[in-house]
């Protein structure tokens, strides 16, 4: 029950009348069957009887009555309260009584009735079925008596009507008229989405005549064919209205979006559906409309035109378009993403041909969120015969949160710009799997510019919401000191520009975390010195820099205040000119800086310093194609302390030939070592490095200091004759030996010596006999031995197939291509394997065992032949001699 008081009191009277609301609010509960139950406190019933005289729709109506809601007054004390109904049995037509009240007592008057029906499919509140306004109908309640009061609900003519909702852009209109004459290229097929906000909901309040105002909800759908939103139908009485006003809501009611006050007159007819249009206004000022229109300035600065879409997310060869469009559609653009409330959230120009200097207008757009000015579609990598790429602006259309994926991006990133180089088939690295990236479809050209932006206003100060900036392939040459003034920007991008100086922004943005400033230049800096000095001061400001792309920038000396980087986790320097990998002044511990990932490939390096980073929880360090001549001591502490083991190190193609004699070895999943001359010459003989031997010596028990998979390609080696240091290798997994000058393997060469290992790659060597020592490896799983020859790489030089190859039960794949085998017999055919390769051996004569035919025929068996080959025992391999 609720209580509304009209008018206004003398304080006693108020606190009486409050008093009793209180009472009386307290008292509402279910009647007493007994119509003469006394009450305490001054308090009676009350009980109406409803009667339908008229039309047969009036009695239908009154037949299908649920509750009704009474509104009463009680000497200016409004009470409100909703009853249920229910059928009086004696009464002839449709006759219904209400449950019984329980009031003050007191004189009243009934001052409107409503009644509702049931809620119908599709509906949120019970439909209205009729209402009136008795006016004189006065009772009095009296203590412990039940009030009787009949009541004839007067027969209604209803009829339906449904509302309109036409958009009013009255208030804008000089703006449109504006570009009424604007050119501009259209799509062929230009799919205009229609945007008012989000309109879900009405409230609509009208009265008839001197009646109270009443007010009914009603959804909102999308006109057929049309370009409107109306309203679902509201059943009424018969008659004339004013609608005094509408409140427009978003789904579920969230948010009150707009109130008009039309004040328009409206007539139902009865029995028929009516329909009246009512105008939508939009107010002046409205913020969303103000970023439509410093688009059109944006647009129309920039040779807007004659812009053509060249990205991935909108169709190909699309540009704005203006005219002949109602001003609240202009956010609805290619490269444009708006929020909840319409306001422009997300901005691309580096899509388009833009040119010239961005307009002032940019710093209207103050919900912006991420500003793209500049193309990078060349974020293309090749891994085997797949390119991928990764555009963040993609990921970022597709609904990614770039901000809060930072890392697993960056992983994803740098996997694809640094793919490992092919290593045996036999190893157990796990196969990289892509979450962000996709397969390229087309490719272009590193280093190309792709639009004309020439510079960013001061006007960005304004765009306090700003947290993604990316410039690329531009003409942009410097950046507005301005920038410092964002506190949101954290993700910043300055990629292929051709800089006058390292901008004085970067140098002071505090709050910058992630930053790529690959193949960026600055004019006249030949040595590198100005990026140098210009990344010194940004890690002298920024405390919070997490990810640094610097690829190719010309740098020739480290940047030392990477050195305190201590959030800096994920490092790219590759290709360009650094020669050393320095370390701080008298450093004996390992700088804060401890990354993650990092990448120093093909550069000029020739030393690492054992201090230059921290390494007890690095996941990846390369330094592929570089100078150095001595395997660094920097992973001792990861050796030592590191709770997790590297997944890769990677030193390939570089000029190591010696180990420091504080070696104490090193914890990786991959360490690869190829294409370094990294043996001990002794007498003419290159063997495999002893130091491995001494950094067990050193103190270093196998299960802290391990590798699993090890790649010694092209490395020059002669012989890797039984050591000590073979303990180091107890969780060896992969060895890939091949491109050396190997002839035989030690006779310790066993399951003891390497429990885990189960593949081995002997490759391009110099066995003459084939070496049978390998099969002591019982978990053995997969053996390389193809293309052996004499040292001079002129000769084949394996000629016989051992016996006894059913023994080895591990086995499963064996490739002997490419050598000079004479004869495989029946009984010597290794039927246990899965996979057998001998193609490419000109003088061969081999007989299949007829059970291995049939796993052939049925795709259990693989084997690698060529047709001109001499092979015996299987009618159903491709063979010339099958023919």
């Amino acid at each position: 029950m609720i209580y509304k008081r009209k008018t206004t009191m003398n304080l006693r009277k108020n606190i009486t009348y409050l008093f009793f609301s209180f009472l009386s609010l307290l008292a509402v509960t279910a009647c007493s069957d007994e119509d003469d139950a006394v009450i305490a406190g001054g308090k009676g019933y009350l009980q109406l009887r409803l009667f339908a005289e008229g039309t047969t729709r009036a009695l239908n109506d009154m037949a299908d009555a649920k509750k009704i809601e009474l509104e009463l007054d009680c000497d200016g004390l409004t009470v409100v309260q909703t009853l249920g109904l229910s059928s009086v049995p004696e009464a002839e037509g449709a006759g219904l009584i209400t449950e019984k009240i329980e009031l003050l007592t007191g004189d009243y008057q009934l001052m409107s009735y409503t009644i509702y029906g049931a809620v119908k499919p599709g509906k949120d509140t019970p439909e209205e079925l009729a209402y009136g306004y008795p006016g004189d109908l006065n009772f009095q309640i009296a203590q412990g008596h039940l009030t009787e009061i009949d009541v004839n609900v007067e027969a209604t003519l209803r009829g339906k009507i449904s509302f309109n909702l036409i958009k009013d852009l009255s208030n804008y209109q000089e703006e449109m008229d504006k570009v009424n004459n604007a050119s501009t290229r259209a799509t062929a097929k230009d799919e205009t989405l229609f945007q008012y906000d989000q309109i879900a909901e009405v409230d609509v309040t009208y009265k008839m005549g001197s009646q109270v105002a009443r007010t009914s909800q009603a959804k909102v759908y999308l006109a057929t064919d049309a370009d409107y939103f109306h309203t679902d139908t509201l059943s009424l009485v018969a008659g004339e209205y004013t609608v005094t006003e509408v409140k427009y809501y978003d789904k579920k009611r969230q948010n009150l979006l707009l109130v008009t006050n039309p004040n328009i007159e409206i007539t139902v007819a009865p029995n028929v559906l009516n329909k009246q249009d009512i105008d939508v206004t939009y107010p002046e000022n409205m913020k969303a409309i103000s970023d439509y229109m410093a688009l059109y300035e944006i647009w129309k600065a920039m040779d807007g035109p004659n812009w053509s879409y060249a990205g991935e997310t909108y169709v190909a060869k699309s540009n704005w378009k203006f005219d002949g469009r109602p001003i609240d559609e202009w956010g609805n653009q290619p490269g444009v993403q708006v929020n909840a409330d319409g306001r422009v959230k997300s901005l691309d120009l580096g899509s388009f041909n833009a040119k010239g200097d961005i307009p002032e207008a940019l710093g209207k757009l103050t919900e912006l969120e991420s500003l793209w000015l500049g193309k990078h579609d060349d974020d293309l990598y090749e891994t085997e015969s797949v390119s991928y790429k990764l555009s963040k602006y993609s990921l970022y259309h597709k609904g990614v949160d770039l901000r809060k994926n930072r890392l697993s991006i960056a992983r994803e990133e740098l996997a694809l710009r640094h793919p490992r180089r092919k290593a045996s088939p036999m190893c157990n690295q796990k196969k990289q799997a892509y979450t962000y990236a996709e397969h390229a479809t087309y490719d272009v050209n590193k280093g190309d510019i792709f639009n004309g932006i020439t510079s960013i206003p001061t006007t960005i100060k304004n765009l306090q919401k700003l947290e993604i900036l990316y410039i690329a392939n531009g003409r942009i040459t410097n950046l507005p000191e301005e920038l410092v003034e964002l506190p949101n920007l954290t993700d910043m991008e300055l990629y292929n520009c051709k800089l006058e100086e390292f901008p004085e922004a970067l140098k002071k943005m505090q709050n910058i975390i992630a930053l790529n400033l690959s193949t960026t230049s600055i004019e006249g800096d030949t040595d590198g010195k100005q990026m140098m000095e210009g990344l010194n001061a940004l890690f002298n400001s920024s405390k919070n820099l997490q990810i640094l792309y610097a690829q190719e920038c010309g740098l020739t000396e480290f940047p030392m205040g990477i050195l305190d980087a201590e959030n800096l986790v994920m490092l790219d320097m590759t290709d360009n000119k650094l020669t050393k990998l320095p370390q701080k002044e008298n450093a004996e511990f390992a700088p804060k800086f401890a990354p993650i990932q990092a990448f120093f490939d093909n550069n000029l390096i020739t030393k690492v310093e054992q201090f230059f980073c921290g390494t007890n929880d690095i996941e990846k360090f390369s330094i592929v194609s570089n100078h150095i001549e001595e395997f660094p001591l920097l992973f001792n502490q990861g050796a030592i302390d590191g709770k997790y083991a590297a997944e890769t190190i990677d030193f390939t193609d570089n000029r190591i030939s010696k180990f420091p004699e504080d070696f104490k070895g090193i914890r990786t999943e991959t360490l690869s070592l190829s294409w370094n001359p990294i043996g001990e010459v002794k007498n003419g003989v290159s063997y495999f490095p002893s130091a491995f031997a001494k950094a067990t010596e050193n103190g270093q028990s196998p299960e802290r200091v391990s590798i699993q998979n090890l790649e010694t390609m092209n490395c020059n080696l002669d012989s890797i004759t039984y050591t000590d240091g073979f303990q180091y290798f107890k969780n060896l997994q992969a060895w890939d030996l091949s491109g050396n000058n190997l002839r035989y393997i030690p006779y310790k060469f066993n399951v003891e010596t390497f429990p885990y290992l189960t593949g081995l790659n002997l490759s391009q060597n110099c066995f003459s006999k084939f070496p049978i020592e390998v099969f002591n490896v019982q978990r053995l799983y997969k053996l390389y031995i193809s293309s052996q020859t004499d040292r001079d790489g002129n000769t084949r030089c394996l000629k016989e197939f051992p016996s006894g190859m059913d023994q080895v039960f591990g086995l499963r794949f064996l490739d002997v291509s490419g050598n000079d085998i004479r004869i495989i017999s029946e009984e010597d055919f290794p039927g246990i394997l899965m996979e057998f390769n001998v193609a490419d051996n000109p003088n061969l004569e081999m007989t299949i065992p007829s059970s291995v035919c049939e796993s052939i025929v049925k795709g259990t068996y693989m084997l690698g032949f060529d047709s001109d080959q001499y092979i015996l025992g299987c009618p159903a391999l491709d063979l010339d001699i099958n023919k």
